[in-house]
């Protein structure tokens, strides 16, 4: 049943981040903070930020597999969701979709938030076996 749970909340997870990604593609840009933080949308053909984190995602999952770490884990699925949904903008339209904006030259989007939140999930977990 766990196994299912998980599953639903990643599917869940890929489908808010796509559905934002969906209702943002018209607007203007929305200032929160000036020149800290807005919502705009960017298209992020490097994804630089995006490939680290798929990279560090990789190797976590990686290590958490060689120490017989339980793979059916909550930070896991959180993780392949995030990279599903930016995996899913590549594969569509060719780019990753970015919409936070942290001043001029950082921005990202949820699905990068699940990446990383997902690592933070599994790191809490080595530490605390």
């Amino acid at each position: 049943m766990l196994k299912y749970k998980n599953l639903l909340i990643c599917l869940g997870l890929i489908s808010l981040d796509q559905i934002i990604k969906m209702t943002l593609k018209n607007c203007d840009q929305i200032v929160i903070i000036k020149n800290i933080l807005s919502i705009d949308i960017y298209g992020n053909g490097k994804m630089s930020l995006g490939i680290a984190l798929m990279l560090f995602s990789s190797i976590t999952i990686l290590i958490a597999i060689m120490n017989n770490y339980n793979f059916i884990n909550i930070g896991i699925f959180i993780i392949f969701a995030g990279v599903s949904s930016n995996l899913i903008d590549l594969l569509l339209i060719g780019f990753v979709i970015d919409w936070i904006n942290l001043g001029s030259r950082i921005a990202f989007n949820l699905a990068d938030v699940y990446i990383l939140l997902g690592i933070v999930v599994i790191t809490r977990k080595f530490s605390k076996t």
